[in-house]
């Protein structure tokens, strides 16, 4: 009996002393982020974006999912000024309207990306991409 206590407590010390060098996670940070696939431009997970920061984007990002993974279908929703202007497409690129109407958005208008989907890098298998919805803010100086 006297050698099961010792086990356990030895046990105990050991879990505890490893414990305490596993540094606690930051709650902001993991919030923001979803679990599984996500979308990006110019390196965020939706929030406040640049206009420069969006017309200098070639191509969605994934991340969150294999390296190499492609969006291949998405839609977007543009909202300039209280109206808004839904796009689909079936590339992981910006279609010339959308470009257009990307460059006639103001401080305060938004999009937000819906039904993306993306092959992962065998290019057959499919997952399902998270999004949030992009603010546009106003361009440093």
């Amino acid at each position: 009996m006297k050698n099961n206590i010792k086990n356990l407590l030895l046990a105990a010390f050991v879990i505890l002393g490893m414990c305490s060098f596993v540094t606690a996670p930051n709650p902001e940070a993991a919030a923001e982020l979803p679990g599984g696939a996500f979308l990006t431009i110019a390196g965020k997970f939706g929030g406040d974006i640049t206009k420069k920061d969006v017309l200098k984007t070639k191509e969605l990002a994934v991340e969150g999912c294999a390296v190499g993974s492609k969006i291949f279908t998405y839609t977007i929703d543009i909202n300039k000024g209280g109206t808004i202007s839904t796009f689909k497409e079936e590339s992981n690129t910006f279609s010339k309207e959308i470009i257009m109407k990307m460059k006639e958005l103001n401080t305060g208008d938004s999009f937000e990306f819906k039904k993306i989907k993306a092959y992962l890098p065998n290019g057959k298998d499919q997952v399902d991409v998270h999004s949030k919805k992009f603010v546009v803010v106003v361009d440093p100086v």
